[in-house]
Order: C-alpha cells, then structure tokens, then sequence
C-alpha cells in the first residue's frame, strides 16, 4: 500500500487523458495499478536518498512528508501519462507534462539527497 502519496493526487496531476486510457486498471482508492506504480516511485526515492522513508514515515515532519508526497506524486503522474499517450490532444502535450512533472521530480530528489537538508527534514531542527 501507497505511503507517501495518494492514488487521487497521482491520477489528478496525470489529467483526465491519462486517467481514461488506465481506466481498465483503475479503482480509484487502490488499483493495483496505482498501487504497484507508487511503490515503485517510493522504493526509487528511498534508494536515491539512501534513507527508507517509507519504514521512518511516523517519524518524519510535516515539510518532508509534503515534499515526499509532491515527488512521488510527480513521478507516478509521469508514468501514467507516459503509459498511453495517444488520449492526449497532442503528443507534445503529454511529454511537456511528463517533463514538468520529472523535473519537478528531481529537484525534489536532489533537496532529500542533501546531508544538511536531509537531517534538517529527519529531525525538525536546525543541528
């Protein structure tokens, strides 16, 4: 099960095409579809941060969990997106979200990768 995100925010960033063209996998509060794809993008955030914020998730504050949630967020909405492009209006309409939206992404990346960002996140304080 999802942590660090929702489905709902997932399939809200990827819009309405995106959301028809998975809709045979979709049931809103948890297709194993969603499912398999927000674990996915929260396994590749802890590997990336070298820190497993899905085990620590009680223990972290409210700004980490908003910056984890917008990542992996930003990461699923990608790949549903890039999942059946052909709903979209135009092709380019869908890669320039998905390149927001990765952008986003690892920017969001780099602020958990950051040792003095990254405890600052953990612990709540400035040590």
């Amino acid at each position: 099960m999802p942590i660090l995100t929702t489905s709902g925010l997932c399939f809200f960033k990827a819009g309405e095409h995106a959301t028809t063209s998975v809709s045979p996998f979709r049931n809103v509060s948890g297709s194993e579809f969603a499912v398999a794809i927000i674990s996915g993008a929260e396994a590749y955030i802890s590997s990336l941060a070298r820190y497993n914020f899905v085990a620590n998730y009680g223990s972290l504050n409210t700004q980490t969990r908003d910056i984890l949630s917008e990542a992996v967020s930003n990461y699923a909405a990608a790949i549903l997106i890039s999942h059946d492009m052909s709903k979209f209006t135009s092709r380019v309409e869908a890669e320039s979200m998905i390149n927001l939206y990765m952008d986003n992404f690892n920017k969001q990346v780099e602020i958990l990768k950051d040792k003095k960002v990254s405890d600052f996140l953990k612990s709540g304080t400035n040590q």
